[in-house]
């Protein structure tokens, strides 16, 4: 007997990554909102589309993060508290930061740097 269950599920998804197209890997871990809390939907998407889990919650912001990223890597820009319309944020600030009904979008960067604690 095969164990089913959601966490296997997305295991297998998670293992397969790089072999399946993303929606694929998606339907293989079923992510739907009967099996599992919105929060831990998100959390195993985000694993999906950046390969890794998301860092663990911090009590306190750290300061300016400035993390340098590379073609391809997954940003985010916040309407509602950027400071400017070219300010965005790495993937994992944006995890340790509340976006909670907040006019926010994903992006493939081309390059560029996290604005997280930049007051400029």
């Amino acid at each position: 007997m095969t164990d089913d269950s959601s966490d296997a599920r997305f295991e297998r998804a998670l293992s397969a990554r790089s072999e399946l197209a993303p929606d694929e890997a998606v339907a293989l871990a079923r992510l739907s909102l009967e099996e599992l809390s919105i929060d831990r939907a998100l959390e195993r998407c985000s694993q999906l589309i950046c390969g890794r889990p998301a860092p663990p919650k911090t009590a306190a912001p750290s300061s300016v993060c400035g993390l340098v990223w590379k073609t391809g890597d997954i940003v985010y820009h916040c309407r509602t508290c950027g400071m400017d319309p070219s300010c965005a944020i790495c993937h994992d600030c944006f995890l340790n930061s509340d976006h909670t009904g907040h006019d926010f979008w994903m992006f493939s960067s081309g390059g560029g740097c996290c604005d997280c604690g930049d007051v400029e």
